[in-house]
């Protein structure tokens, strides 16, 4: 949320760190929008403990962050960050040991292993040691059509994804994406993934379940 806004006024009194949140919100005042705004720049930020937001789709809770590239006077003055989808938000999900889920996956013209390997290698440039980071492997011709890649293919793919991330002395979590349905999540679950994210699926409350069961009873 933006440092200089009327939402972190608004929860003040409840917030635990005031001296550390009062401390950044006076660090931002002394920069202009440009310099806030700027891509390049380092991700500063600061948590602000004693609050949590709740995701409206799976009820988790989900810490709050002042970062200065929020504005407070454009918007809401906060934003729902997506590090799995954005470069900004996954630089500051490192930075502030956030754990990302960063989705990788092919096109179905260009189907060879290696443009999935890139892609996992350059959200790995700022990676550590240690760092947690969770890859969803999800294969952009499956998004949303129906269809899904063969068992073997997902179990290639995650076990590539594997190999190269603790390559890097990061143990990862590998999930699969991609029109999971009621229909194929049961043979999909034979594969070595540890997960799945679950998109048009999830909007329906009872299959969202049947899933979620049955991946939970296996």
């Amino acid at each position: 949320i933006a440092p200089d806004g009327k939402l972190i006024k608004e929860l003040m009194p409840r917030v635990e760190n005031k001296e550390e949140v009062e401390a950044y919100i006076k660090e931002t005042e002394s920069k202009s929008t440009m310099d806030r705004t700027e891509l390049n720049k380092g991700k500063s930020g600061c948590r602000v403990l004693g609050i949590e937001a709740i995701n409206p789709v799976n009820g988790k809770h989900v810490p709050i962050f002042l970062g200065d590239f929020v504005l407070g006077d454009y918007g809401t003055g906060a934003v729902m960050a997506v590090p799995s989808h954005d470069q900004r938000d996954y630089e500051y999900a490192i930075e502030h040991n956030i754990v990302p889920i960063i989705c990788v996956g092919e096109e179905k013209k260009n189907s060879k292993l290696d443009s999935v390997l890139e892609q996992v290698k350059s959200a790995l440039t700022n990676a550590k040691k240690g760092d947690k980071i969770v890859f969803a492997y999800e294969p952009v011709w499956a998004i949303g059509s129906g269809e899904t890649p063969t068992v073997k293919r997902i179990n290639k793919v995650v076990e590539a994804i594997k190999s190269a991330v603790k390559e890097r002395g990061i143990e990862p979590v590998c999930l699969y994406g991609g029109s999971v349905s009621v229909c194929n999540y049961q043979e999909l679950n034979s594969s070595n993934v540890d997960g799945f994210l679950i998109g048009g699926t999830s909007l329906n409350v009872d299959n969202f379940i049947e899933i979620a069961k049955g991946v939970d009873n296996d």
